[in-house]
């Protein structure tokens, strides 16, 4: 443009040469006139343009433009909106994929370890037909076993020491056609090929063929006086917990995998042995087809039951000493929570909230977080200062809920080991008591994959002991015989000394003649006996009981 500031169109040639543009230029039209460079406001362009193109639309058109601009606006609402519960969903499902996926790695590890898991128990078992495959299966792994079951001589009974009656028949020769596990078999002389027998111990009689094995033949009954009574002590010591008042609180929880299949063991192996104050058991599988007298051990409480509504398995069982003071709440939840809530009495006059709960894998974090808004009303409206949270909570899964109920309520998980056969820690035991509580481990119950937890709080609780009261029949005592005693005594002679000595010898000696002619007997009272239940009550209900078991 040689340094001109100005453009004109007869420069247009010239430029697109330049540019190697070949095409010619046509002019449409050619003013003689140049027109003003026009000014650009960079600020206000696209605005006023706007403005003056809405200033010259009608009104029906602006009408249209507002409908159409609420019609995108609506459009885009509701797209956010879906998008908004997409992604809600996509979380929720989220989780949902997880727990299941988890759910399938513990079934997939489970059975994977079936075949390493071992036998604790063969006659604990709810499953009578398979008692004889499980016995097969077991002489088949256990030398000592397999030697006992060939050998078709059991043990024969052991000599007392005693001075009672010796037994006279030792059953070390079963009848002919059985053997000691009463299994078929020929005659008794048969023995299998390489096994020997072992010498019989002590002296034997051969029993007549003919005679009835039955319970009720004295020779089944013939046993030591002395030794009667040591089995029948040794038993009811076994069965009957210790009624002193201990300086802790001891506390069993366990994931039973079935409540009829392992109680036997859950009983001997467990509470009798470590002499348990409150047993918590969950995954119960009992259902309203089971007695609530099921299960009841000597010297506990029968089991407080909460069994699944809905469904098969879960369910909840709780039982305690009977010299406890436990209370079991009834606290409204919703029906499908597993949760029980008991009141323990301390001997401060203080309590203790026990909470057992069983949390399934796939309830999600409702029910810790029902606890976490909860524990708090339910632990003022029972008057209790301080609580314990057991069960299986699967925590794992939730552990933001878990964290969230332990740090609002300020407690603390005192299980730092393993509860699972596959190494995962599912069973906690949470309080607020710091390091007053002690756990450990156990061992399995039974078919269980869980490990027990004993537990260790210490606190005294309050307990009643039995005592022994004497019961007097002054209607049928011997009221001429106390009258001729006091006639025929010698009262200048008895009545000597001082006056303490005198008021002494007069207690004991009218005690004495209270004793000889006024009929008594003592009768214990123990602390699940209702007032009303007095010793008339016992005395028909014994009658009862002896002629329902009377053959």
């Amino acid at each position: 443009m040689q340094g001109e500031k100005e453009f004109t169109c007869n420069q247009t040639a010239a430029l697109r040469t330049l540019a190697r543009y070949d095409e010619p230029v046509q002019l449409i039209e050619e003013s003689g006139t140049p027109m003003p460079a026009p000014s650009i406001d960079t600020a206000n362009t696209d605005i006023s343009s706007e403005d003056d193109d809405l200033h010259h639309l009608s009104h029906s058109d602006l009408v249209n433009i507002v409908k159409q601009l609420r019609n995108e606006i609506h459009r885009k609402t509701a797209l956010l909106s879906s998008f908004n519960t997409l992604f809600q969903d996509i979380s929720q499902k989220r989780e949902a994929i997880v727990c299941v996926l988890q759910l399938i790695d513990n079934i997939s590890a489970i059975k994977s370890s079936t075949d390493k898991l071992e036998v604790r128990s063969i006659a604990a078992t709810a499953r009578p037909q398979s008692i004889g495959e499980e016995w097969q299966q077991h002489v088949a792994t256990h030398t000592a076993s397999c030697n006992w079951w060939k050998s078709g001589n059991p043990r024969s009974l052991k000599s007392c020491s005693g001075n009672g009656q010796q037994p006279s028949v030792t059953h070390s020769n079963p009848p002919q056609g059985t053997t000691a596990a009463g299994r078929e078999s020929g005659p008794a002389s048969a023995t299998p090929r390489g096994v020997p027998q072992r010498p019989p111990k002590g002296p034997k009689r051969k029993l007549n063929q003919q005679q009835p094995s039955n319970k009720n033949n004295s020779s089944f009954n013939n046993f030591c006086q002395n030794c009667k009574t040591s089995s029948l002590l040794a038993i009811w010591a076994a069965c009957i917990p210790n009624l002193h008042n201990k300086d802790k609180l001891i506390i069993l929880s366990a994931n039973l995998r079935g409540f009829r299949t392992n109680i036997g063991e859950l009983t001997h192996s467990f509470i009798l042995k470590e002499d348990i104050d409150i047993a918590a058991t969950v995954e119960t599988f009992l259902d309203d087809t089971v007695e609530e007298s099921f299960g009841k051990i000597p010297g506990y409480t029968h089991w407080f039951r909460r069994d699944r509504i809905s469904g098969h398995g879960g369910g909840i069982a709780l039982c305690h000493r009977e010299t406890l003071q436990v209370q079991h709440l009834e606290i409204n939840v919703p029906d499908w929570m597993e949760v029980m809530f008991f009141r323990i009495t301390m001997e401060d006059s203080s309590a203790l909230l026990l909470c057992v709960m069983y949390r399934p894998q796939w309830q999600g974090r409702d029910p810790l977080l029902y606890l976490t808004e909860h524990l708090d009303d339910i632990q003022t409206s029972v008057n209790c200062q301080n609580t314990v949270v057991v069960g299986d909570l699967n925590q794992h899964l939730v552990m933001h809920a878990s964290d969230d109920l332990i740090g609002v309520h300020g407690l603390q998980n005192h299980v730092d080991f393993p509860t699972h056969i596959l190494g995962g820690s599912l069973d906690p035991v949470l309080s607020d008591f710091g390091e007053a509580v002690i756990c450990k481990p156990l061992q399995t119950i039974g078919s269980s994959d869980h490990i027990a937890v004993l537990t260790h709080v210490n606190i005294r609780p309050h307990t009643q002991e039995c005592y022994e009261r004497e019961i007097w029949n002054w209607r049928h005592a011997d009221w001429g015989a106390i009258q001729q005693s006091l006639r025929n005594t010698d009262w200048q002679e008895s009545l000597t000394g001082d006056a303490n000595a005198l008021i002494e010898w007069l207690i004991q000696y009218f005690l004495s003649l209270q004793r000889e002619y006024v009929p008594h007997h003592s009768y214990t009272v123990r602390p699940t006996d209702q007032p009303w239940f007095g010793y008339r009550c016992q005395l028909a209900s014994d009658a009862k009981c002896k002629a329902w078991r009377r053959p």
